[in-house]
């Protein structure tokens, strides 16, 4: 029998860990840089239709101005608008930024220092936006391609089952710069990424903590011609797709949604509290009732 005991012992740990994976809730958030709302009438985006058919999704997020990346991927990051980050050009994000906020990735470090967080990026300076410690793996891919995402993304998936995991698409926004937003090219890339999307939900699913899992795709701004950093509608009001465990299916976001309630729904997912400067609430509306 005292043989016996160490088994029984590992065996009890093993099935507390498996229930303490399957009570946890966990957010994958893909970033989509420079992502249009009228893309989505324009492209065949299976993975992301699918997604609000069977999720939650407005086309009308309010982003903050001037709508670029250091501006918007700090404000859906910190929370607060670029009066108190203070970030609105790529000029200070080098080696040695300090942001001046806390992030939501910083703030479940602090909360829950045993959470495993993660990005993987294809732009290189939004490292600069990760406060140092906030990250348990931290990646730059320079594009996304198939073989980068089964190398390097699956594995990571599977065995650290991530509490909060990051991607960051940044080809989109170059093709709008280079050929234009909703550009024909443009289109065509958004289409490869969708189904990149999908090979991530699908990773999600090989780990076993799918069903503990809601996926967030983000933006950061739209676009217009060739540029952006406008007021125009096509600038600024940008998509949200909210999909995953105990989201509403086939739901419009009926009120006004602001780049900052991003965060603010990501910390209520995962059960954080956010600082009292951030200015964003929770989508409460697209929740389950329980």
């Amino acid at each position: 029998m005292k043989r016996l005991a160490p088994v029984f012992s590992f065996l009890v740990f093993i099935l507390c860990a498996a229930v303490t994976i399957a009570e946890e809730n966990r957010v994958v958030v893909i970033g989509i840089d420079g992502w249009t709302a009228s893309s989505l009438s324009k492209a065949e985006l299976s993975v992301i239709k699918r997604m609000m058919r069977e999720g939650a999704s407005t086309l009308s997020v309010v982003t903050e101005m001037p709508t670029n990346s250091p501006t918007n991927w700090s404000s859906l990051f910190m929370g607060v608008g670029p009066d108190v980050h203070g970030l609105t050009s790529e000029g200070p994000m080098k080696a040695g930024y300090v942001p001046k906020c806390p992030s939501i990735f910083a703030l479940l470090r602090d909360q829950k220092p045993e959470s495993e967080i993660g990005a993987f990026y294809e732009w290189h300076k939004i490292k600069y936006l990760f406060s140092k410690g906030s990250l348990n793996h931290s990646q730059h891919l320079p594009r996304m391609f198939d073989v980068s995402l089964a190398l390097a993304v699956a594995p990571y998936i599977k065995w650290k089952k991530p509490s909060l995991l990051y991607f960051h698409i940044d080809a989109i926004d170059h093709l709008g710069h280079t050929n234009g937003f909703d550009s024909p090219r443009y289109l065509k890339t958004l289409e490869k990424y969708d189904k990149k999307i999908g090979k991530i939900e699908s990773f999600v699913k090989k780990a076993g903590v799918f069903a503990d899992t809601v996926f967030m795709i983000v933006t950061d701004h739209g676009g217009k011609g060739f540029h952006h950093g406008g007021d125009s509608p096509e600038e600024r009001y940008t998509p949200l797709v909210i999909y995953g465990k105990n989201i509403k299916k086939n739901y419009t976001i009926k009120r006004e949604v602001k780049i900052e309630d991003i965060p603010a729904t990501i910390a209520f997912i995962i059960g954080i509290e956010p600082p009292e400067e951030w200015i964003g609430m929770p989508l409460d509306e697209i929740f389950m009732e329980q």
